[in-house]
């Protein structure tokens, strides 16, 4: 069978993520994204359906295409913004298996090989395990 796949409008993410934080990109069951922006963890909301989509983001705007075509764009909501690693975010993970824990919490990894765990709620740290 086939797979059917869901057109979304194009997004803009905030901040502007360096060289080093590629790939530190992680989506979430609550349809959540996490990635890395420079030293900081971002959690956004995308507004794609699912859970997180309840929490609506800012306006929707138009940009034109280069051959003239109106396009719908949104920003994506911020849901936090994680700052205390002392070196660029290369890592961001979900849990996927313990089902109380999932959108509660997000690991995340730097450059210096240091692990945060993340209580998103509070919006702080909650483990640090720093590299050996």
């Amino acid at each position: 069978s086939r797979m059917s796949t869901q057109r979304v409008p194009l997004q803009v993410i905030p901040g502007v993520p360096e060289l080093e934080n590629a790939g530190s990109v992680d989506w979430s069951r609550q349809d959540l994204v996490a990635y890395g922006c420079g030293q900081t963890v971002m959690v956004v909301d995308p507004g794609v359906p699912g859970y997180a989509a309840m929490l609506r983001g800012g306006p929707a705007c138009e940009l034109f295409t280069p051959e003239g075509e109106a396009q719908q764009i949104r920003k994506c909501r911020t849901v936090q913004s994680l700052d205390a690693h002392l070196f660029p975010v290369t890592k961001t993970r979900f849990p996927l298996s313990v089902p109380r824990l999932t959108g509660r919490l997000l690991a995340s990894g730097d450059s210096s090989g240091s692990v945060l765990i993340w209580d998103m709620f509070a919006g702080e740290a909650a483990c640090h395990l720093p590299y050996p």
